[in-house]
């Protein structure tokens, strides 16, 4: 019973105080737990042409169990200095006839929140019979209850005629939302793919990191070219304070040192981009003791051991496959030559393994 006085109550009451009573729900809350409507940026601001379309799914928000709850605490602290609750020896019909006649102070919307908050079981019993009187009395709508109740009929009235004004407006709405919504599925999946081919990318990048680090050795040389002449211009600074002309050139011989060192970075970056991307790939099956002597200006080497053999995945990128005769068994010679037979590149020592990666000398098998 008491839930169907609450419905009555939140659907008879003002626009005006329905929004109080969302902003009293949402006081103090973070904005993730506020009470909020899909449709509405901020529900304590909604336009009167908003509350028509709205109030309804404002009023189902309300009567949430959890929302009324806690409502009913909230209204419990703030209705208790509003008006003093009738003499409890009223009578059903005397109190009836009090609340609904232009004597009382208060609305029966008012009395009956006042009663069903009350902690008294009596009173609560109450405000179940008032209800039930109210529903029989079918004048009710005539009685002089509050001039803001009145309004509010007709505003429930102009709701309905608008309603379905607005029904197709709403339907539109809806279909431009799924429209949008199967376009977003198509965006994210396209970002899932950019994503991939990224991550890719950035796998391929730290491979030529390490071909890189090499070039790096190159311009240490004239680093430390600048750092002797840096060397050189302090001590004249400390010893020949008088030859400030020399210090002058010296500085300017530097700055134009510094410039010819960043235009070789640029140039050597540019050398080492495109001489990674046309150095052919190389596997070597080897145990690590040639690596070293090995020059890698020509090939990019990736050294696979004679028991790694199974990773085909990296022979079949590769663009030759080495091999001193000596490191690999007969069978598993045949079983590469079978697979790889043109990329095969066999040496009978590693002496002719250096001379044809070091000098470019063709190895004759």
């Amino acid at each position: 019973m008491e839930k169907e006085i609450w419905k009555w109550i939140i659907t008879t009451i003002p626009d005006s105080q329905l929004i109080t009573f969302i902003s009293i729900l949402n006081k103090g809350k973070k904005k993730q737990n506020r009470v909020a409507i899909k449709g509405l940026s901020d529900i304590e601001r909604i336009r009167e042409e908003q509350l028509k379309i709205f109030r309804n799914r404002i009023e189902n928000e309300v009567l949430k169990p959890q929302n009324l709850i806690e409502l009913q605490s909230l209204l419990k602290r703030e209705m208790i200095d509003d008006f003093n609750l009738p003499d409890k020896s009223l009578g059903i019909d005397e109190l009836y006839e009090y609340v609904t006649t232009t004597k009382a102070s208060y609305t029966i919307v008012d009395l009956l929140m006042r009663l069903l908050i009350s902690s008294d079981e009596q009173m609560r019993e109450k405000a179940k019979k008032l209800y039930e009187k109210l529903q029989q009395d079918r004048e009710l709508k005539q009685l002089p209850v509050n001039s803001d109740i009145s309004d509010q009929n007709k505003e429930i009235a102009e709701s309905v005629q608008l309603s379905d004004q607005f029904r197709h407006q709403i339907a539109k709405l809806t279909e431009e939302k799924n429209l949008l919504t199967k376009e977003i599925k198509t965006q994210k999946k396209m970002i899932e793919k950019l994503e991939s081919e990224l991550k890719e990318m950035n796998k391929e990048l730290k491979k030529r990191d390490n071909e890189l680090e090499l070039r790096k050795n190159e311009l240490s040389t004239r680093d430390k070219k600048i750092r002797d002449l840096m060397e050189k211009i302090t001590a004249l600074v400390e010893s020949h304070g008088d030859q400030k002309n020399q210090i002058a050139d010296l500085n300017t011989l530097l700055v134009q040192y510094k410039k010819e060192v960043e235009q070789f970075k640029t140039k050597l970056s540019s050398l080492n981009n495109e001489i990674n991307l046309n150095k052919p790939s190389v596997v070597l099956i080897d145990n690590g003791n040639v690596i070293e002597s090995l020059s890698k200006k020509k090939y990019n080497i990736m050294v696979l051991t004679p028991n790694d053999l199974e990773n085909t995945v990296v022979f079949e990128q590769a663009d030759q496959i080495w091999y001193a005769t000596f490191r690999v068994t007969p069978q598993k010679r045949a079983k590469l030559k079978k697979l790889y037979g043109e990329k095969i590149v066999e040496f009978q020592d590693y002496h002719k393994l250096r001379e044809y990666c070091n000098t470019g000398m063709v190895y004759q098998q």
